[in-house]
């Protein structure tokens, strides 16, 4: 007799396809929880009678086992498109158990968990497992992953020391405690564009009482780390994963301080570039760790991965002052060449090329009117213009684009020229070049004005080191690329010896790194850039 073969278990997941099947399952796995409020209960409708019986099992089955279907069911549901504005990721569960792993070195037994930004509860039910005299608090401000996370609770048995908060992390209160407070998460990514005012001005007041003068361009997770200090009593800890560009750009510098400043920053796990956590989110990131309370000496920074791995670098209080970027701690420079001893910035400055605001106004095409040639200037105004150079000069003019630029005065010239520039400048503002934000900020308006050309030239962001290049026809630059200034006079000969160096010796960790790859140098980091001594190059040419 054959034997019986048993069904495999339902792909329930799979069969949520809308917002209305999913409030249909929480209605049938929270209705009757005592928590709720009256709002949460006035959300659920009616689950109908395919909800119940195997379907319902499976689903706590899997909730049990460690899944989370609801959770991949939101996600599927609703987009990474639609859940951009709030900052909405789910993180990855190896992620997760390797955080409580970094969450054991800081507290041995936390009395209160808070999962900041809690999303369909992963870090929550996590911690409800893994502490069982613990209490944990999820604050979420999402009303439907709210839902999620309660029901995520209820079917894994786990709700008697479960708290949902709905609302905005910031509001969150907490009463004073007699043990350590954990605060775990996966802050939101929402960039300062859609931060409201409000929010943007409590960060600044709340910065100032650490003495931080806060940046309007810092993102929703920063506000995250700021609002953990607020709440956190001295023997507190956090741990957190966010994107890592605050270790180097100028906004960051807030968190920086405050981790230096009453946070109590401990450790810093940079992930590699080329490994994408999140499908949504395209960006390099990072686990921070920090204990409220303890007397600063350092933090420590390691390149993390699939596994844990042993700091690679422990870094003084007073260097991290002083440093204007952190992702190298974690990343250290291979040294480029034995006699690299100086920087780049030692003889050049760095600036990144002009903005115009509207390209398609202020780059010469077929429907631009006719203007002086003199008002036409030949400038690089893509990468690709460079990096096909293959660090060859830059010769020819012919094959660049033209950019408009236009003189401040044009009271003496002939009346012809005088009458092209402001035909010129009315048919811009009819396009829309005055009302651009750059344009609204520039006197005048209509005054888009180009650097001097540099004799060297290089790319800023791509999948590969930069390339670097000798501007022999006096090209202009967009903000596409960086010029190189010399501090000091400087031969051609030094010039061209030092670009052929650099297109040999620069490494992509000299960059700010991105998922998949992309690799970024902000002016500051290409002047950090270790170089020979020019008498080095000197002997070269």
């Amino acid at each position: 007799m054959a034997p019986v073969k048993t069904p495999a278990p339902k792909p329930v997941v799979s069969d949520l396809q809308s917002e209305s099947d999913l409030r249909a399952v929480l209605a049938a796995l929270v209705r009757g929880c005592r928590s709720m409020t009256a709002e949460e209960r006035r959300q659920l409708p009616a689950p109908p009678p395919k909800i119940h019986g195997p379907f319902l099992a499976e689903l706590r089955r899997q909730i049990r086992t460690g899944g989370d279907p609801l959770g991949e069911a939101y996600a599927r549901i609703f987009p990474a498109g639609k859940r951009r504005a709030t900052g909405t990721t789910f993180t990855p569960p190896h992620v997760v158990g390797q955080m409580f792993a970094l969450a054991d070195r800081l507290v041995e037994h936390p009395a209160l968990i808070v999962d900041c930004g809690s999303g369909s509860g992963r870090f929550s039910l996590a911690a409800l497992r893994k502490f069982p005299a613990a209490r944990v608090v999820a604050c979420e401000l999402n009303p439907l992953l709210a839902l999620v996370c309660r029901a995520n609770a209820l079917a894994a048995g786990l709700e008697s020391r479960f708290e949902v908060k709905r609302g905005d992390f910031r509001d969150l209160r907490l009463p004073r405690r007699t043990g350590p407070t954990l605060f775990i998460g996966n802050p939101p990514y929402v960039r300062h564009h859609d931060i409201e005012p409000h929010w943007k001005q409590w960060y600044r007041d709340e910065l100032a009482r650490h003495d931080i003068a806060g940046s309007q361009l810092a993102g929703l997770h920063l506000h995250f780390f700021l609002k953990a200090r607020q709440l956190a009593q001295p023997g507190d800890a956090g741990c957190f994963i966010t994107s890592a560009e605050w270790l180097d750009v100028n906004y960051g510098r807030d968190l920086r301080k405050l981790l230096l400043n009453g946070l109590g920053g401990h450790t810093v796990h940079l992930f590699p570039a080329n490994q994408q956590l999140f499908a949504d989110a395209l960006t390099t990131s990072a686990i921070t760790t920090f204990r409220v309370g303890q007397v600063h000496h350092g933090m420590g920074f390691t390149e993390a991965g699939d596994q844990q791995r042993p700091l690679t670098n422990w870094v003084p209080t007073e260097e991290l002052r002083r440093a204007q970027a952190w992702s190298a701690f974690a990343r250290p420079l291979r040294p480029v060449a034995v006699e690299a001893t100086t920087t780049l910035g030692d003889f050049f400055t760095v600036h990144r090329g002009q903005v115009t605001g509207a390209n398609p106004i202020w780059i010469a095409g077929e429907n631009t009117p006719p203007l002086p040639a003199y008002c036409l200037l030949p400038t690089v105004t893509h990468a690709k213009e460079i990096i096909r150079l293959a660090g060859a000069p830059l010769r020819d003019l012919t094959a660049l684009r033209r950019v408009v630029s236009l003189p401040e005065d044009w009271s003496g010239l002939p009346a012809q020229d005088r009458r092209l520039i402001e035909s010129f400048i009315g048919w811009a503002e009819a396009e829309g070049g005055k009302s651009s934000f750059i344009a609204r900020h520039r006197r005048p308006w209509w005054r888009v004005k180009l650097k001097a050309p540099p004799p060297i030239i290089m790319t800023y962001m791509g999948r590969r080191p930069p390339v670097f290049a000798r501007n022999l026809a006096g090209a202009r630059l967009l903000n596409i690329a960086h010029g190189l200034y010399p501090r000091i006079p400087t031969d051609d000969a030094l010039l061209d010896a030092l670009v052929g160096w650099l297109n040999r010796h620069v490494l992509p960790s000299a960059g700010r790194t991105y998922a998949g790859g992309l690799v970024k140098f902000e002016p500051g980091e290409a002047m950090r850039i270790p170089v020979p001594t020019l008498e080095h190059f000197a002997h070269v040419a």
